[in-house]
């Protein structure tokens, strides 16, 4: 009986020590101090600075503006104290424009013209710091890596150099794809209001790299995939 009554005060005292935490924590609990989840959409503006790019814009009309277009985003965030959590993400990204040759055109004067697309699609883990606990407008910054699955295409008309004579236009289709690391950092703002829904801005970089192979593999050339993404959205905060 004794050993009976001994156990059932420590469950008791366990019981109102857990109660009493508890409702101690929730006291002081604001939305998003334990995470939250987002969705965003942004503009990617690609750095195109590698041996494939300077090719394509040497030979082909454009530049890397042609390749901005939009980022949809979706990540989590789980707090391990007021200020700091993981975050973890994917986001996807698709952009395309048409291309011609700069010094060269048809037998009637016609451009010769393709069509140039990337996509890729990110899995990205993140460290972030979220200073200001409890303020309605908190900034954040975060440094993270993961990895990049990406594919490039070009398809249309194109001349062909290697026959003899005057060189034939041929309409065809090159494409590679591939999987690769990458690394980002980010930074932003949070904007809260009463409820458990909040807006956020963020801006970020991410340095990728791959080396180019299927039909581009003789042309033995590195494809940067680095660049810019300005984003906004929604947090549902918990």
């Amino acid at each position: 009986m004794k050993i009976k009554r001994t156990v059932a005060i420590t469950l008791a005292a366990a019981i109102v020590f857990i109660w009493s935490s508890s409702a101690e924590a929730q006291s002081g609990w604001r939305a998003g101090d334990a995470g939250s989840v987002r969705f965003g959409l942004g503009l990617f503006v690609p750095q195109a600075d590698s041996s494939y790019w300077d090719e394509v814009f040497d030979v082909w009309t454009g530049d890397a503006g042609d390749f901005q277009d939009l980022v949809w985003q979706i990540d989590g965030t789980w707090m391990f104290s007021p200020t700091m959590g993981l975050q973890l993400g994917t986001s996807w990204y698709s952009g395309d424009t048409s291309q011609s040759y700069q010094d060269w055109t048809d037998a009637d004067g016609g451009e010769v013209t393709h069509t140039t697309q990337l996509d890729t699609w990110d899995l990205t883990a993140a460290w972030v710091f979220k200073p200001g606990s409890g303020n309605p407008v908190r900034p954040y910054l975060g440094l993270g890596g993961g990895l990049t699955s990406w594919r490039l295409q070009e398809y249309g008309d194109f001349i062909d150099f290697g026959t003899a004579g005057p060189p034939p236009i041929i309409t065809t289709w090159y494409e590679d794809s591939g999987t690769t690391w990458m690394v980002f950092a980010l930074a932003g703002l949070e904007f809260y209001n009463r409820s458990n829904w909040s807006f956020f801005v963020e801006g970020r970089w991410k340095y990728a790299e791959a080396s180019l192979g299927g039909d581009f593999g003789s042309l033995n050339q590195d494809l940067d995939l680095s660049g810019g993404v300005l984003a906004g959205g929604i947090s549902f905060n918990f």
